[in-house]
């Protein structure tokens, strides 16, 4: 049906394989979250130029990030219009999330720069410790909007399931780990998301270069109710 019809552009496409590889290059920039603000603060102040170059590269992904998801929800959202759109809202949020994260690292690198790493320790302890749960917060609901988008992919029919499958995981665990403290940890989910998003756009994206257009699941049950 025209109404179900939807043709991602070769731009929207392109998110889905830009924003995760961009964030993984920034998560291996980008010093890991510490709890102990002395020894966060040490790690910064042993190169604080590349803490912010990883602080605003992963800002950079987190925005692109939002194109990228709302291009998941234009394929899956012929299927469940409703669950699709919730979905894609709670993805954006923990891009908001991941964003904010990243400011704080460059609030701690502008720190160091200014006093005594023992100062810079305790304005990291007021602007982080004390209030880490809201991006904190903001990004596990990014998780679950990522999974909730999958699940309207996985049950379409318009992408492979493991694609949908990997967009879920993948997704959920590069935002739920955005203030972790493992590096291997924070690029893998990234390097996870980006097998699937890439895995959706290659299969919405033909070899000729032109993207494909939306408009009939794979699943014979679906096909059968969209052409009677």
């Amino acid at each position: 049906m025209n109404a179900h019809r939807w043709k991602p552009s070769n731009a929207q496409l392109a998110t889905l394989i830009v924003a995760p590889l961009l964030l993984i290059v920034a998560r291996t920039q980008l010093v890991p979250y510490e709890d102990d603000a002395g020894t966060y603060i040490g790690l910064i102040a042993q190169d604080p130029a590349r803490s912010d170059l990883g602080a605003s590269l992963v800002i950079i992904a987190a925005l692109l990030l939002i194109p990228a998801f709302l291009t998941l929800a234009g394929i899956a959202r012929g299927h469940a219009p409703r669950l699709t759109t919730i979905g894609a809202a709670m993805a954006v949020i923990g891009c908001v999330g991941m964003a904010c994260i990243a400011t704080a690292a460059l609030v701690a690198g502008k720190a160091v720069r200014l006093g005594p790493q023992s100062a810079a320790a305790n304005l990291w302890d007021q602007v982080w410790n004390e209030a880490k749960i809201w991006p904190i917060l903001l990004v596990h609901v990014g998780a679950i909007g990522c999974i909730v988008l999958a699940v309207t992919l996985y049950r379409s029919g318009l992408v492979p399931r493991v694609a949908a499958v990997l967009v879920g995981i993948g997704g959920a665990m590069m935002m739920s780990t955005a203030a972790g403290p493992i590096r291997g940890a924070l690029i893998g989910t990234a390097a996870l998301a980006l097998i699937g998003f890439t895995w959706v756009a290659r299969s919405a994206w033909p070899a000729s270069g032109s993207p494909a257009e939306i408009a009939s699941p794979r699943h014979p049950k679906h096909a059968a109710q969209a052409h009677p």
